[in-house]
């Protein structure tokens, strides 16, 4: 195996230590991140490092999409049926 193999492989190893702080598989990455739009969800969010802000952030995104799913099932949020429907939905905000 080269150097370049190795250094290739542990760019996507997983990483697992719950001993200190990790409680599920994560992968480490490089990313370029637009710096002026991290301090500005850094301050929305009440995060104090660059990891909490990306996981936070990541959260609610993914809360977003629960919350939209939620309204989409007429079995979870009553009257949701008539938001299902485009036509309806736009009626609502006419």
């Amino acid at each position: 195996m080269t150097s370049a193999d190795l250094t290739s492989e542990l760019a996507h190893a997983d990483i697992h230590f719950i001993g200190i702080g990790y409680t599920r598989w994560m992968t480490k990455r490089l990313v370029d991140v637009d710096d002026d739009k991290l301090e500005q969800v850094r301050a929305l969010l009440g995060t104090s490092t660059t990891k909490a802000t990306v996981n936070a952030a990541l959260a609610e995104v993914l809360a977003l999409e629960e919350r939209r799913q939620a309204l989409l099932h007429p079995e979870r949020v009553a009257g949701s049926a008539d938001l299902a429907d485009n036509e309806r939905r736009r009626s609502a905000w006419a």
